[in-house]
Order: C-alpha cells, then structure tokens, then sequence
C-alpha cells in the first residue's frame, strides 16, 4: 500500500468538525459537509463561499473551498485545480496562524492549523510531492496532538491520529524489535474507534480509514460490520459503498457487483461519469463476474472497456496500468 495512504487519511477530521464556538459558523460548515458527503459540490461551494464572505478573518471558508475541490477531482478522477487549490490553501494557513498567534493555547486556533496542515499533507501527496506530504502531515500531528492535550475528549483529533499511529507502525513493522520503536497499530484503531462513535457528528473518512484497515489485517468479519455500521450513516456516500463493495469481494461477489453497479449509476445520474471511473469500475465488475465464475459477461465488459477510444491525456496516463490488467483478464477469459 502507498506512502500516500497515510498522509491522504489525516483529511479525515478536516470534513467532519465537532461544534464550533459560533453556532451560525457552525451551521454553515455542517450544511456544506453534508453536501460533500452527497457529492453535491456546486451547493457545498455555495456554502463555503458564504463561510469566506461572512467570516473573512476564518480559514474555514478557504480551507473547505480546497476540500471540495480536491474531492471533486479525486471523486470524478479529473486533474487537479492546482492553482486554485495552492491559493485557497496559501490564504487558509496565513488566517490561521495568524489566530494561532492571538492565543496558543485555544483549542480551535490549535485545530484550525492541524486542518490546513493536513490537508497540506493530502494535497501534496495526491501530486506525489511525499517529502512535502510527510512534513506537512508530521506538522498536523503535532497539533492534532496539541488539541487532544487541551481537550482529551476531542474526537476529531483520535480520527487523525488515530490513522495516523496506525499506517506509521504498519509501514515501519520492521522496525518494531527495536527498543525505541513501538507498534502503535492497536492504539490506532483505538483511537480511531473513540473517534467515529464518540462525538463527531460525521466521521465518514475515520469509518473508511478503519474499514481499511481491518481489510489489511484481513478481518473482513469486522471490516464489514464497520461498513455496515457507516453505510447506515451516509447512504449515499460512493466512498463507502466502494469500501463496502471491497470487502463483499472476499466472500460475496454478487454483492461487490451490485454496489460497484450502485455507484456507477450514481455518477451516470449525474451527467458524471468520466472515462477514468467507467474504467475502474467496469473492471472491478468484470474481476467479480470471474470469480463468479461468469466468464460470458465479464470477458464482455473487458471488450466494451478496451472499445473506449477517447481518452484525454490524463486519463490515459493514469489508467495505463490498469488497461494493461484489462487486456490481460481478456486474453485469460478467451
């Protein structure tokens, strides 16, 4: 599993924020949560802009106009507004180190710099900058750390660290025998589980981060049920339901297809559906009609993917590898 996993996971408290102080800010920020949770980004935009208009001393609004637009980009599989994304993150820590500076030891002015940071971190490994990404995911960590020092019943700050501890102990296991290192991987689903069921009101990344998890420990019994319990919290969420059809392809393939069949259609009711998700999903339907051992259909869905001419520049790069498994499921079904 990529660096990038680790540091692309500390996003996970920066979408779903306890109770601000203020409650119309509040309000606004929960409002535009949810439409990115639903995929409704036009309306999240309309909030965020709000967020930075009416409170123009607050990183919020920069901070969650990036957000949505990394999302976009990464839902849709589109590049990255880079520009547009560098200013608004540039504009969000300026704002938030300069509140910091105000008072050091407010719990929100810690959380406000831990956000952009990570979110810092994210971006730059989404652009496979991983020096960048790791410094800046370290840096959120602190802060994240700082909060919980401040308030230890702070739950968004667990999902980050708690993804955090994890990936970190998993990718230096390793390193584990030695007597400074420790293996913080239980910690961090701890904290990870303090996280989603305590008091954050919308913990859609810490549930998938923990689904991931458990996948990688190859507890699909507790993957499941960690899907399950999220998919029941945001029912329209493509995350989730990619996350739970992953884990039926252990044991129920039919389910998988059904889910990937789900969010298919979900981007096709959109008008969304971008040549580099038809591929993905075509072929992760087709890899499960295998091993249902439906050939017929799934060699037909390897046809209609390598019938798509019209690839743009982008799609082309990041889908080489993938069109190259396609070509190799048809040739092993004929």
């Amino acid at each position: 599993m990529k660096l990038f996993i680790l540091v692309c996971l500390l996003l996970a408290p920066a979408l779903f924020s306890q109770s601000l102080p203020d409650k119309y800010l509040d309000s606004l920020v929960k409002a535009g949560i949810v439409h990115l949770t639903n995929q409704d980004y036009f309306r999240a935009e309309l909030v965020f802009e709000k967020i930075r208009s009416t409170y123009p001393d607050n990183p919020l609004g920069n901070l969650y106009l990036a957000a949505g637009t990394i999302l976009e980009s990464s839902d849709y599989g589109l590049p990255l507004e880079e520009k547009k994304i560098e200013d608004l993150l540039d504009a969000a820590m300026k704002k938030a180190n300069a509140l910091l500076s105000t008072d050091s030891e407010s719990l929100w002015n810690n959380y406000y710099v831990a956000l952009v940071k990570g979110f810092e971190a994210y971006y730059n490994g989404l652009n496979g900058s991983m020096l960048s990404a790791l410094s800046s995911g370290l840096k959120a960590v602190s802060y994240f750390e700082k909060c919980i020092a401040i308030d230890p019943d702070f739950s968004d700050a667990y999902i980050a660290l708690g993804t955090y501890k994890y990936w970190k102990s998993d990718k230096t296991d390793f390193l584990n025998w030695l007597p400074f290192v420790t293996d913080e991987r239980q910690t961090g689903i701890d904290y990870l589980r303090k996280g989603i069921y305590g008091n954050s009101k919308n913990a859609l990344l810490g549930f998938n981060s923990l689904v991931w998890i458990y996948i990688r420990q190859k507890n699909f019994r507790e993957a499941l049920k960690i899907a399950n319990d999220a998919i029941i919290r945001f029912p329209s969420s493509r995350m989730i339901k990619m996350s739970l059809a992953r884990v039926h392809e252990n044991s129920d393939f039919a389910k998988a297809i059904s889910l990937y069949r789900e969010v298919l259609a979900s981007f096709e009711k959109e008008n969304k559906l971008t040549n580099y998700r038809r591929v993905i999903l075509l072929h992760k339907i087709a890899q499960n009609y295998q091993r249902l051992g439906d050939n017929k259909k799934a060699l037909a869905l390897c046809n209609e993917i390598l019938a798509i001419k019209n690839f743009s520049a982008y799609e082309s790069q990041k889908l080489q590898g993938r069109l190259k498994r396609v070509n190799e499921l048809r040739d092993e079904l004929k």
